[in-house]
């Protein structure tokens, strides 16, 4: 593993009683300049409330959100903030 590298475990809250909690292997390790986009999909692996028995994949998109100055020309991930964009796909509820 490099730096790059991250085990990812996480559960997203919805109306403090629904939840969907997801587990997986995620890299930044696949980011090509300029715009250092990386796509990783992740397991869900269970859930509450209304995503009981949750099942399937979510798209977990990474998105450097660059400043004035920043030099966008190669990923530079310990300068830029980022952002995330998270979708269920294969989703069986």
């Amino acid at each position: 593993m490099t730096l790059l590298d991250q085990e990812c475990v996480a559960t997203f809250v919805f109306n403090g009683t629904d939840s969907i909690a997801i587990a997986g292997f995620y890299t930044e390790g696949t980011q090509q300049p300029p715009q250092c986009i990386s796509v990783n999909y992740i397991a869900i692996t269970g859930g509450t409330g209304k995503y009981r028995n949750a099942q399937g994949q979510v798209k977990v998109t990474h998105i450097p959100v660059f400043q004035p100055g920043d030099d966008v020309s190669q990923c530079q991930h310990e300068i830029h903030d980022y952002r995330y964009d998270i979708s269920l796909t294969n989703q069986n509820m």
